[in-house]
């Protein structure tokens, strides 16, 4: 059984599995959700990026789970 650590920065997981690559998650900006509830002060309005931007994600998990069964069996201890 492999144990999974979620690491997140900004509210981001910093890792994704099992999502369709052309279909992949949309999130909003920190800005954007203040504008949306009218909470951006105009300085801030002022300096803000509203461009979309789009996240290319590309892994190879075949090399993550090697990596993840070798670990397993160098240190079991990890993943109880």
């Amino acid at each position: 059984m492999f144990s999974i650590l979620l690491r997140f920065h900004c509210g981001l997981p910093q890792a994704w599995d099992g999502f369709d690559p052309a279909n992949s998650p949309t999130f909003e900006s920190q800005a954007s959700y203040l504008e949306r509830h009218g909470l951006l002060t105009k300085h801030e309005a002022d300096k803000a990026d509203f461009s979309p931007v789009s996240l290319h994600f590309d892994f190879d998990y075949a090399s993550i789970r090697a990596t993840l069964a070798k670990l397993e069996k160098e240190e079991p201890e990890l993943f109880r």
